[in-house]
This record gives structure tokens, C-alpha cells and sequence, in this order.
């Protein structure tokens, strides 16, 4: 039984050997690495609102502010900021303008470092996001809860291009 599995042995290895070398006896060339895409020129900005509708919570008893004021709603969101271009920058501010029957009654504006306040900073990474989360007190003349906000986002992007990019959002 030895005996024929040592003869078997180098037929086996010699399979092997010939099944590896086998195929085209011309060299093969090597696949083209791609080239990389060209660096951005500007960023690309996209803005949006989770969730989106927004829904306001009526406040019984009334909610107060910071600064002591009374308001009869509150509202929580996250403005998203996220830059598809590959070149990232900065958040040079944030205004949210809110209007009811087409009467804007409430603005509100944030600067770098309230945005970083809110946001632990305020630069959007290349290919990245920007999550800004708010929770927001309002009261309308009229004291309906449905408004819709306007946001702006002012951007400077890596390159010192700058540029707004908008986006509104129903409150219900």
C-alpha cells in the first residue's frame, strides 16, 4: 500500500504543477489602475430638516424661556447639513425666519459659536454631515401652532467660496 501511494505522489505533483502553469503561454498585463476624480473646485451643500414635518407641542401651562418670557408651543428638530462635493468648510450662520398666514412674526439667527454650541462645531467635514439639533419655544399672533420656517444656511467652503443653501419646512 506504501509502495503505490509513493508512485502516486509525484504523478499527483506533477497535475498540479502543469494545472497551475496551464493556460496562454503570452504575459499577462496588469489592469489599469483608475484615475483619481479631480479635486472640487466648490463644496456642494445639501440642507434638510428631520423630522420633516416638524410637530409642536402645545405648552399648559405655558413654557417659559431663558429669558423669562412665556411661550404657548414648543418644537424640537435637526437641521442637517451635508456636503456632496468633497471640499469641506465652515457654517458662517444659521436663520430660521418663521411666518403664519404669510406674515413672518419670529427670526432667529446663529452665529459660528452658537452653531458649535448646539453642534460640538461648526465645520462640515468633505463628503461628511452636520447634524444641528434645536429645540425651539414660539407663540403666533394669532395663536395657531402651524407655521412654516424658512432655513438659511450660510457656508464657506475650503476654498473661500461661499454661498446659501435653503430649505423650508412645514411646523404643524
Amino acid at each position: 500500500m506504501r509502495r503505490r501511494s509513493l508512485l502516486l505522489a509525484p504523478a499527483l505533483c506533477s497535475i498540479l504543477i502543469a494545472a497551475a502553469c496551464g493556460g496562454s503561454s503570452s504575459p499577462t498585463s496588469p489592469t489599469p489602475t483608475p484615475a483619481p476624480a479631480p479635486a472640487a473646485s466648490k463644496a456642494e451643500l445639501t440642507v434638510s430638516i428631520a423630522p420633516s414635518p416638524v410637530t409642536a407641542s402645545v405648552c399648559n401651562p405655558k413654557c417659559a424661556g431663558t429669558n423669562g418670557a412665556q411661550f404657548d408651543f414648543a418644537v424640537s428638530m435637526t437641521i442637517v447639513v451635508r456636503e456632496t462635493a468633497g471640499l469641506g468648510g465652515n457654517i458662517d450662520s444659521i436663520d430660521l425666519f418663521s411666518a403664519r398666514n404669510g406674515a413672518v412674526y419670529s427670526t432667529l439667527n446663529l452665529n459660528p459659536s452658537q452653531i458649535a454650541q448646539f453642534a460640538g462645531t461648526n465645520h462640515v467635514a468633505a463628503s461628511g454631515s452636520l447634524s444641528v439639533p434645536l429645540s425651539l419655544l414660539y407663540s403666533t399672533p394669532d395663536g395657531g401652532k402651524e407655521r412654516t420656517t424658512a432655513v438659511f444656511v450660510r457656508f464657506t467652503d475650503d476654498k473661500g467660496n461661499a454661498f446659501t443653501q435653503s430649505v423650508t419646512v412645514n411646523v404643524l
